[in-house]
């Protein structure tokens, strides 16, 4: 029997902090984690789609016709929220047939905030002052109330692609 060691994003990310310090922590987590979403993104438009197709989760075909028709926009969305697990946008984007120029761009701009935060509270762990914990702790609580606040646009994303609505959310990327 094989041992399986995982350990979430957000603990890399601290280590990475912690190791490297914020910036380059940064950078090292970035690269990682969108080279991580890219290669899940293309196993899922190469082969994902037979897993789900069939399946009669009204969600998943809520979400999923969200993503067809404003790819960009929901997967920004989905990358900001931390109650939308990572490796889940990326199939569901690969399996929308999200274009790859929307997928990409949003997938680093919507990681850069949480991955911001937990690599500024590993490297204010080296800096040992309660200072530096204090401010740590605002980005972090900064950076974790933002998708909580972006939730119900993304409600609202989901529900006028069902209804078929155009509104602000419109996404030229995918036009």
């Amino acid at each position: 029997m094989r041992n399986r060691f995982v350990l979430p994003a957000s603990i890399l990310s601290m280590a990475g902090g912690l190791a490297f310090g914020t910036w380059m922590g940064m950078l090292y987590t970035v690269v990682g984690a969108v080279t991580g979403a890219v290669l899940s993104f293309l196993v899922a438009r190469r082969i994902g789609g037979g897993f789900f197709r069939g399946k009669e989760d009204p969600r998943l075909a809520k979400i999923e016709r969200a993503m067809e028709k404003r790819g960009f926009m929901m997967v920004l969305l989905l990358r900001i929220a931390p109650f939308v697990p990572f490796d889940l946008v990326s199939y569901a984007a690969g399996v929308a047939r999200v274009p790859l120029r929307a997928f990409l761009p949003a997938t680093v701009i919507g990681t850069l905030p949480g991955t911001f935060a937990y690599n500024f509270i590993g490297a204010s762990l080296t800096k040992g002052s309660w200072r530096q914990f204090l401010i740590a702790g605002c980005v972090f609580a900064v950076a974790l109330s933002v998708p909580f606040l972006l939730r119900s646009k993304v409600e609202q994303e989901v529900e006028e692609t069902r209804t078929g609505q155009r509104g602000i959310g419109t996404d030229p990327v995918n036009e």
